[in-house]
């Protein structure tokens, strides 16, 4: 479940900007080591060709060398990197495994290590299993999961700094943004349970708003005088724009009014980062309302959303709803203090 308080809840921000969710301050030296793999796939006839790369979101932080012909390369490769700024908790430094080939690495696998448990342990030691991603799924044809990929031994380690070293390679974490993306979104917006009731005759009258920043994806039907509305609405859109770490889909049911404007009855949002990285989000998921200046969870919705990223260059299909968000990296974005419930 992935469920992050939406920007529309300026309270509820305020209220939980001291669970343990909120966003870590770094200002340090980091430490990363490569040391080895272990039993890695081959992606052809021969052996592979692998190395490493160490990205945070989508910036790449280090590349190892590549080494030749082995599936149980061993690198023994380091890189110190002065970092700071506010990162999510669940924002991982990940480790991908390539097979180099001449016109197109081949994904071999990857790790990821949360940045919040090396700034407070000061150090992340161990070997790792190598895991899918399903931005790589057609490389992943003939695996079966994480353990089939084979391993990864990495260190990180880190100690708190006010400046960088000299010589050290400094680098502001919050100015990262994800690069373009361009990609196929299904949106399904199944039930809602025990909705607020926001009207004093009769039911509400509840439908869905689905936003991306200012942009509005989709809007289902409405459904007349019910706490319990079955909308069973499925809409696949192309997306494509420049997107930050921060960037959310705001959920929100609302009480149609034909007199007056609708109102909020709940509202969730989807942290998209967490969407990229594991390609679908779905199930039944807790509602928000605010009531007298209260906080108070009302009502649920099952809904799911996948995404599938365009190969470079693809055509996107010509009969789906088209929408380009632009770029998101706005400052209103970076203040928001958002709640994550991300697992």
């Amino acid at each position: 479940e992935a469920i992050i308080v939406p920007p529309s809840f300026p309270i509820l921000r305020k209220v939980l900007i001291m669970a343990s969710n909120t966003p870590v301050i770094v200002r340090g030296l980091f430490t990363f080591q490569v040391d080895r793999c272990c039993e890695l796939i081959r992606t052809g006839s021969s052996k592979s060709d692998p190395y490493v790369s160490i990205t945070y979101g989508r910036k790449e932080l280090h590349r190892t060398p590549a080494i030749g012909n082995t599936q149980h390369p061993v690198w023994k490769d380091s890189v110190q990197i002065f970092l700071e700024g506010k990162v999510l908790p669940t924002q991982p430094f990940t480790f991908t495994v390539w097979d180099s080939e001449v016109i197109m690495s081949v994904f071999n696998g990857k790790a990821d290590i949360m940045v919040k448990d090396v700034v407070a342990g000061g150090l992340v030691d161990g070997t790792f299993p190598l895991v899918p991603d399903p931005r790589h799924e057609e490389d992943q044809a003939d695996t079966h999961g994480a353990g089939d990929l084979g391993t990864i031994a990495v260190n990180v380690q880190y100690e708190k700094m006010v400046a960088a070293p000299e010589g050290v390679k400094s680098l502001n974490i919050e100015n990262f943004k994800l690069d373009p993306i361009s990609g196929i979104l299904e949106i399904a917006i199944i039930r809602g349970k025990d909705l607020k009731d926001a009207d004093i005759i009769g039911k509400s009258d509840p439908f869905v708003r689905v936003k991306l920043g200012k942009f509005q994806l989709v809007e289902t039907q409405v459904i007349d005088n019910t706490l319990f509305p079955v909308w069973h609405f499925k809409e696949t859109i192309v997306l494509t724009g420049v997107l930050t770490d921060e960037t959310v889909i705001d959920v929100n049911v609302r009480d149609y009014d034909s007199v007056k404007i609708s109102e909020d009855i709940g509202a969730l949002a989807i942290p998209f980062k967490e969407l990229l990285r594991k390609g679908f989000i779905g199930g039944e998921f807790q509602l928000y309302i605010r009531e007298k200046k209260k906080i108070l969870k009302k009502g649920f919705l099952e809904a799911a959303f996948r995404w599938k990223p365009l190969d470079p260059g693809a055509e996107p299909p010509r009969d789906l709803k088209h929408v380009d968000v632009g770029d998101l990296q706005a400052k209103e974005w970076r203040k928001e203090g958002h709640k994550d419930y991300t697992k």
